[in-house]
């Protein structure tokens, strides 16, 4: 059996050697995946990896480690729509601090933003964006390097996180009003199905960019939130941002790679 770890060549042939995030990622997966009958046991054998990793705040896994996690997860629970379901089992608290903020934020608006600033904690290069398209409050999400991408369950994860938590946040379901992926649609009409009740439309597939849309005048309602917590895990989120190593902020490509190389020949 093929073990996709840090550093191998899986990674070096996808261009992934240079991505990492926070352990708690692949610690997610791993316990979605025990809830809908995988053994946590045989995900270790399969993939290498610890969930045990994922009680460090500051332990890192790389982009091919979580890719490699994901699949296995899909094929022991035989679940062609894992993502949208380890997000449905998301609770406060699953990715430490930047949760928090997110969940103390005083409008939806508010709450995006913040995840958009302080996803760093845990992605090295994830980035969310805001655009804002008449009465429609447009989120997009994907890589800030060309190269390296989300396997299919992660970018469906990662959105309909944005609905579960919304809806967690509101006390009432978040109805999107489009949903974009840009990977091809799922095979099983089962897996069909299950975006459909999860987002309560059809996605649209093979499209530029993952992307949700919600109504802008929704965004801007104000939640019920302790505003000195808010403020207090604000500046705690800000104080963990301004520690990351430069690294994390600049993330390396291999293309930079190469032109520092070539910068320190010609010195």
């Amino acid at each position: 059996m093929m073990h996709l770890r840090a550093g191998g060549v899986f990674e070096r042939e996808h261009g992934m050697a240079h991505v990492e995030m926070s352990a708690m990622i692949g610690a997610m997966i791993v316990h979605a995946a025990a809830a809908r009958g995988a053994a946590p046991a045989a995900m270790r054998e399969a993939t290498g990896f610890d969930p045990a990793r994922g009680l460090d705040p500051d332990a890192r896994i790389s982009l091919a480690e979580e890719t490699s996690i994901w699949e296995e997860a899909v094929r022991q629970t035989g679940d062609d729509a894992f993502g949208l379901h380890a997000a449905e089992m998301l609770r406060p608290g699953a990715f430490d601090v930047l949760d928090y903020a997110v969940r103390t934020a005083p409008t939806l608006r508010a709450s995006v933003e913040r995840l958009a600033r302080y996803n760093r904690l845990v992605h090295d290069v994830a980035v969310f964006s805001i655009r804002d398209r008449g009465d429609v409050m447009r989120i997009e999400h994907g890589f800030r390097v060309t190269g390296p991408s989300q396997c299919r369950h992660s970018a469906e994860f990662t959105i309909a996180s944005l609905v579960v938590i919304g809806t967690q946040l509101l006390g009432e379901p978040l109805r999107p009003r489009a949903v974009e992926f840009r990977h091809s649609p799922p095979a099983s009409p089962e897996a069909e199905a299950e975006h459909r009740r999860v987002f309560g439309v059809a996605p649209r597939f093979s499209m530029p960019a993952n992307a949700l849309e919600i109504d802008r005048a929704l965004s801007l309602r104000p939640l019920v939130v302790d505003a000195a917590l808010s403020r207090l895990i604000e500046r705690h989120a800000e104080s963990l941002l301004a520690a990351l190593p430069r690294r994390r902020r600049r993330p390396r490509t291999a293309c930079g790679a190469r032109s520092r190389r070539r910068s320190t020949r010609g010195t």
